[in-house]
Formats: C-alpha cells, sequence, structure tokens
C-alpha cells in the first residue's frame, strides 16, 4: 500500500503517543510505502520544531519521532515532475504531487478545508487517519 501523509498528521501524531493519529502513522510505517518530496520533507522538518508545540512534546521528542520516520525502511523519497495547483491552499499541493507520482492509494490528511474536500483525487483516497485506520485494519486482516 502506497501512502502519502500530510504534515499535520505528523505532528499531531508526534504530540500524543496514544492517539489514533498516532496508530495511524505507526501503522503506515510498519505496513506501507510512506512517500516523500523534498519539499514535504523541509515541511515537516521545519513546522514540527515549532517552539508552539513545546508544551505538548519536547523538541528532542519531536526530534526522535522525524528521526523515526526518516530512517524507517518503508520510507520513500520521489521527486514529482508534475506540477501540481488543484488545492485552494498552495502549500497543499506538494502532497497531490507526491500522491500522484507515486500513484498513492491514499493522501492522509487532517486538512477538512483544502484537501478532503477533494476526495477522490485521481483515484487517489484522501481520508483522515482514523478513517484510513479503519480501511487499513479491514484490508489487513
Amino acid at each position: 500500500m502506497r501512502v502519502v501523509i500530510d504534515t499535520n498528521v505528523f505532528i499531531s501524531a508526534s504530540l500524543s503517543s496514544s492517539s489514533t493519529t498516532r496508530k495511524a502513522v505507526n501503522w503506515c510505517l510498519d505496513y506501507c510505502e510512506v512517500y516523500f518530496s523534498e519539499g514535504t520533507l523541509l515541511e515537516l522538518s521545519s513546522r514540527i520544531m515549532r517552539s508552539k508545540f513545546d508544551p505538548y512534546s519536547p523538541m528532542d521528542t519531536r526530534q526522535a519521532f522525524v528521526n523515526k520516520i526518516y530512517d524507517n525502511e518503508n520510507s520513500i523519497f520521489c521527486m514529482p515532475q508534475e506540477k501540481i495547483a488543484d488545492s485552494p491552499d498552495p502549500d497543499d499541493n506538494k502532497f497531490l504531487e507526491v500522491a500522484v507520482e507515486c500513484d498513492a492509494d491514499y493522501l492522509i490528511t487532517g486538512d477538512k478545508k483544502h484537501l478532503l474536500p477533494l476526495h477522490p483525487y485521481r483515484n487517489i483516497q484522501i481520508l483522515q487517519p482514523h478513517d484510513f485506520l479503519i480501511v487499513a485494519l479491514d484490508t489487513h486482516v
């Protein structure tokens, strides 16, 4: 299964080790090919370290979480060739580009305003972590 995970999902997962979002991310890292691009990795690296998250999770814990993602054997770097401008938020297009480039099955996001309304996008299922986990666990049995 090929997945792309939005930065907001990774950040949410890093802040709570027992959340459904964390379970979805962990499941992806264990059982899926998780695709990134330079743009999505840069966004994750910069945003997850913002000081506004310090009250919820220490910086070293968040850094360890990012390292776990980067070092995971199922994390795959790709270089999207197609430029996409279909999201109302230009920052979200990089996730669509990665999803199209790697022929993703799923784009996992919490973005109810810009990405979720595009579901499905070119045969890519755009789901929230909770909904993805239900589908993933159902198909994995």
